[in-house]
């Protein structure tokens, strides 16, 4: 598989940095837009949580699956195999490679650290008490409680050698013999007789008997042949007299799943009484693969994509009783009457075996894979998924969908598989991601690759809705796409030098538009609007720097500037700054410097600051407010650009493995870091919500204006959410020319996250002078475009006066439910009405109102304008009339009229069907 190709750019960091724009002069500067704010205390960065990796092994404990993710031990609450749910993690120094229970304790095998010694007694928060250092690469673990000293031993493997560790005391563990010989994926332990069985990681595959008489001193014995030819044993379990083993049997040029039964009766003279040989298979170079489990008189073991149940009560003659289809597996255990299969699309499945001879799915739990990319959107959070096996297309990659609460750290809630993944766009509707499909095999390779889309409408089951496949070749060294943006209607892709642009109108049938050719491989896209209202795309290229394209017209892209500072840039983004929204800028990673250009005018981009060189290479970049987050060889940096021309990094949080990419929300920065998972960070306290008019409808153009000075603009679907904010008090006021918002503002405390700010968008107010000796109309058009009109008769007051009438919200009464439309009606002076309250005449509200209105409203016969009174609450508003008034109701045209007689608050309310569910005491 090629590499992700995010790293590259180590070179030229050591360059002349006094390079200038071409097009530019030296001495030109950006100014300081006006009213450019500081923060005086920079807002904390912290870790809030871990998830994801290449699923690993698994085994399960009590009520908790302990399941190996990357660097993370998970820890999944499996009581209810139905619904599996995440309770803890931890992470640790690399990648698990097998796990061991024992009483409270986890001995996690981790690739080239040793092992870790964990102490799980409380699930939620798992802690490492100690660790079992190692100078060579530990493989598996198997634990043995020594019946008449009560000793408890580990037996670990290792390289060329097998260690003896007792562990009667966890947090003294003290090695009590060693032996050097060989290397091994496999052992278990035979108390009854006093042996630990290896598999030769060897291509003879012996099985070889250890004696433990004197545990000091471990005695190899002969090592028995399993196989007619060679092979490789991956897994082994003693169960009374006799020993299962599984391996790869490669008696010839192919290799075969192989599952054997031997008699250990006597264990210096074993005798191989079955075996039979599964599918072509590729030698699984994963040395923690644990293919084989045993549950009552049933062996499970996994053959290609299939899991094979064997009766093994006759074990000269096992037969396979199912072939249950699954993908592709690194590890399976057995407890509880369940089956636990770590798939490498990082899924834990739990299938209920109870009848073994027809298992059934019972649940599953997902989590991000090796995450190469991830895009944040509203409250969710999607990740692109690499992959960890080539060739195999339907389970290598793919992407996840997690949501975030404010409770409980994200957590995976639908995912779609794929290729390998490389980048992913989020639109309002869909996700767009770039792939590429290795498929190696003895002779040749083939390279194909493309762009794919995926239906996100619904979070929990994203659907596949088309693709495009942009590369199909022979040649290992082709380029493959990586890099894409989409704006519009149109996607913008980078496959090697090539920009392409592709029409996205109809997402099942996605055709291309255009070519553009760069001077070198494209690293990174951004797509913007300008104040112009033309549209542009952002290229880096490597050495080759960052090239200004007019988009306005896909079909013609045209290249209008250029920027280059002989570093490689390997990534861009536009933003525009939360104090000057009619500015705008690029941020690039350049090297190991950001550089920020002044980009209001596309064609004459001017450096408006950089970074003090940073000593690591950027790989991404996300802004949010006055911060930029870069994703690092190092892990991330967050540096604050509230003056453009001096940013300055504040803090930095190291990972254990290079951050991919970086995606920020609000105050949510989240961390793609490849085999390490999905790293989140909360910085500084936030407000989100949503601005949205009946109904739930956005509406464009809203600005939400914070009172430190800074803007927001809601997304699409009306959601918003404040930068990074330090600790305090703040107003955050909504804006849109012709509307009004109920509440006009909200103030905030930053002490927690402020979560569900809405507000809704309402007809802003209307005013008219009403005069005694005539008649007059007002009307207002709600933001369904629906009229509400009310007729005052000549008479209505006694003097000329101001009447204004406000649209607002209103609570339904018991037993009835608000419709939406609600007003406050007012006449001032109020000298001029009479005892300041009342009409001189009848005034009549016509309200036109919709489907979705009165969707909960029982009976249209009695839907009904309510006027709300200090004593008595809401009252019909035709009794404020003497005599009171009739109503025309006209259910078929969705209209009401009623006349009223005094000012005040009025509400449109009709009944509704009420549930009362009874409270059961459990």
């Amino acid at each position: 598989m090629k590499p992700i190709g995010l790293l590259l750019f180590v070179v030229f960091l050591t360059m002349n940095n006094g390079m200038s724009h071409a097009t530019q002069p030296a001495s030109k500067q950006s100014p300081l837009p006006p009213n450019a704010v500081t923060q005086e205390a920079e807002p904390a960065l912290e870790l809030l949580s871990h998830s994801g990796g290449p699923a690993g092994p698994v085994v399960v404990a009590e009520q908790h699956a302990y399941w190996g993710l990357g660097r993370e031990l998970a820890i999944i609450d499996v009581s209810a195999p139905n619904r599996p749910r995440q309770v803890g993690n931890l992470m640790l120094s690399g990648r698990v490679k097998h796990i061991a229970i024992d009483r409270q304790y986890a001995y996690v095998a981790v690739d080239n650290a040793g092992v870790h010694i964990v102490d799980i007694a409380q699930p939620a928060a798992p802690r490492e008490v100690g660790q079992l250092s190692s100078s060579k690469r530990v493989g598996k673990i198997i634990i043995e409680h020594d019946t008449e000293t009560k000793n408890v031993y580990a037996y670990i493997t290792e390289e060329k050698g097998l260690r003896v560790i007792d562990i009667t005391l966890p947090l003294l563990p003290i090695e009590i013999g060693v032996h050097r010989s060989i290397t091994s994926r496999s052992i278990d332990v035979d108390g009854d007789h006093g042996y630990v069985w290896l598999g030769g990681q060897t291509p003879d595959g012996g099985f070889y008997p250890i004696d433990l008489t004197d545990r000091q001193s471990p005695k190899l014995l002969d090592a028995i042949r399993v196989f007619d030819g060679y092979g490789i044993i991956t897994d082994i379990l003693i169960r009374g007299d006799f020993a299962y083993l599984k391996g790869i049997d490669r008696t010839t040029q192919y290799s075969y799943d192989y599952f054997a039964i031997l008699d250990i009766t006597n264990p210096l003279e074993p005798i191989r009484v079955s075996s039979y040989k599964g599918c072509m298979t590729l030698v699984n170079e994963s040395d923690y693969d644990i293919g084989l489990t045993i549950a009552d008189h049933f062996a499970f073991t996994i053959s290609c994509d299939a899991l094979q149940v064997f009766d093994i009560r006759d074990p000269q003659n096992p037969t396979i009783v199912n072939n249950y289809i699954t993908e592709s597996v690194q590890a399976i255990t057995t407890a509880h009457g369940h089956l636990y299969i770590s798939g490498e699309s990082s899924t834990l499945r739990i299938v209920n075996i109870h009848d073994p001879v027809n298992p059934v799915r019972a649940g599953s739990s997902i989590a991000p894979g090796i995450t190469v990319d991830v895009s944040a959107r509203g409250h969710y959070i999607y990740t692109a998924d690499h992959g960890t096996k080539w060739g195999n297309a339907e389970t290598d990659g793919g992407i996840r969908v997690l949501a975030e609460t404010k409770a409980r750290p994200p957590s995976v809630i639908g995912s779609h598989p794929g290729w390998c993944m490389n980048q992913i766009a989020i639109t309002e509707r869909y996700a767009y991601l770039t792939w590429q499909n290795y498929w190696w095999h003895r002779y040749a390779s083939e390279l194909t690759g493309g762009i794919v889309v995926v239906d996100i409408t619904r979070p929990q089951a994203p659907q596949h809705v088309g693709a495009l496949t942009m590369v199909e070749t022979d040649y290992s060294s082709a380029p493959y796409p990586e890099a894409i943006a989409v704006i519009g209607n149109h996607a913008y892709v980078g496959v090697g030098k090539n920009l392409h642009i592709i029409d996205v109108t109809n997402p099942a049938n996605l055709t291309q538009t255009s070519l553009y050719e760069m001077p070198e491989t494209i690293s990174a896209i951004a797509v913007a609007t300008a104040a112009t209202s033309k549209r542009y795309a952002y290229v880096t290229s490597g050495a080759a720097g960052l090239r200004i394209i007019d988009i306005t017209n896909p079909q013609t892209p045209t290249k209008v500037a250029s920027y280059s500072d002989g570093y490689a840039m390997s990534s861009v983004v536009v933003a525009a700054p939360p104090y000057a929204p009619n500015w705008r800028y690029a941020y690039l990673g350049s090297g190991d410097r950001l550089k920020i250009l002044d980009i209001t005018d596309p064609a004459a981009p001017i450096v408006a600051g950089a970074t003090e060189p940073l000593g690591v290479v950027i790989n991404d970049i996300a802004v949010q407010g006055p911060y930029i987050y870069l994703a690092t060889i190092d892990g991330l940096t967050v540096v604050t650009a509230a003056n453009p021309a001096a940013p300055v990094v504040v803090t930095t949080a190291a990972l254990p493995a290079p951050a991919l990419r970086v995606a920020a929300q609000g105050n949510r920065v989240h961390v793609a870091a490849g085999d390490a998972g999905l790293f989140s960070f909360r910085h500084g306290g936030s407000i989100t919500g949503h601005v949205a008019a009946r109904h739930g409808r956005p509406m464009q153009d809203i600005t939400l204006a914070l009172s430190d000075g800074m803007t927001i603009h809601p997304d699409e679907t009306g959601f918003y959410a404040a930068p990074p904010l330090a600790a305090g008090t703040y107003t955050i006021t909504p804006a849109l020319p012709g509307y009004a918002f109920w509440p006009h503002a909200r103030t905030f405390t930053t002490a927690a996250d402020a979560v569900k700010q809405d507000f809704m968008i309402l007809p802003a107010p209307v005013t008219n002078t009403l005069t005694p000796d005539a008649a007059a109309t007002v009307t207002i058009t709600d933001t369904q475009g629906l009229t509400m009109k009310l007729d005052f008769s000549a008479g209505t007051v006694a003097q000329t006066a101001m009447l204004t009438v406000t649209p607002t919200v209103a609570m339904g009464a018991p037993g009835m439910t608000f419709t939406g439309h609600a007003f406050e009606l007012e006449v001032m002076p109020a000298a001029a009405l009479q005892d300041e309250s009342s009409f001189g005449a009848p005034a009549t509200v016509t309200i036109n109102y919709s489907a979705a209105d009165v969707a909960l409203v029982s009976d249209m016969e009695h839907l009904t304008l309510f006027q709300w009174t200090a004593a008595d609450g809401w009252v019909d508003a035709a009794s404020t009339c003497t005599p009171a008034s009739s109503y025309t109701r006209d259910p078929a045209n969705r209209s009401i009229s009623v006349a009223i007689c005094q000012t005040g608050r009025y509400a449109l309310l009709g009944p509704t069907n009420q549930i009362f569910v009874p409270i059961v005491r459990h």
